[in-house]
């Protein structure tokens, strides 16, 4: 009986580990709800921004590897200067659970920085500390709606 349970308990464990393995990122392009820039007592709201729009284009590239491809523009107020900025990167991808994880950009010049994800209730959260920048906090939230 003890073997048995062992066995199952084994069993277990193996089929848990292989899911974690088996997650599947989001791939599609999606909208940019928010994002967030905090740095020391400095809080960059998008909600306070006159314009913002954005969109993230995801594709799984392997189980442990995704592209990101980021377009953003954004006017401060109503007499500023619109700025626009299109980005792609790839990522190594560390599933912590079934819907959370971690991002290590691929590019030297990004390695540093820690992307955390969290996928749920239809949104996908992205929060960067950005190490070239003291560790700055970003947070960016794309509704998961393909379009």
């Amino acid at each position: 009986m003890v073997k048995i349970l062992k066995n199952i308990l084994i069993f277990f464990i193996f089929v848990s580990t292989a899911q974690v393995h088996s997650n599947e990122f989001p791939e599609g392009t999606f909208h940019l709800e928010n994002f967030t820039l905090e740095s020391g007592s400095q809080k960059i709201d998008g909600k306070n921004m006159y314009s913002l729009n954005g969109s993230i284009t995801t594709e799984v590239i392997s189980k442990t590897s995704i592209g990101t491809k980021v377009n953003i523009s954004i006017k401060v107020n109503k007499n500023s200067q619109l700025r626009s900025d299109t980005r792609y990167d790839e990522f190594f991808i560390t599933w912590d659970t079934t819907s959370s994880g971690k991002l290590k950009n691929k590019n030297k010049k990004y390695s540093n920085d820690i992307t955390y994800f969290n996928i749920k209730n239809n949104k996908l959260i992205l929060t960067t500390k950005v190490e070239r920048h003291n560790f700055a906090k970003e947070t960016q939230i794309y509704k998961l709606i393909y379009y």
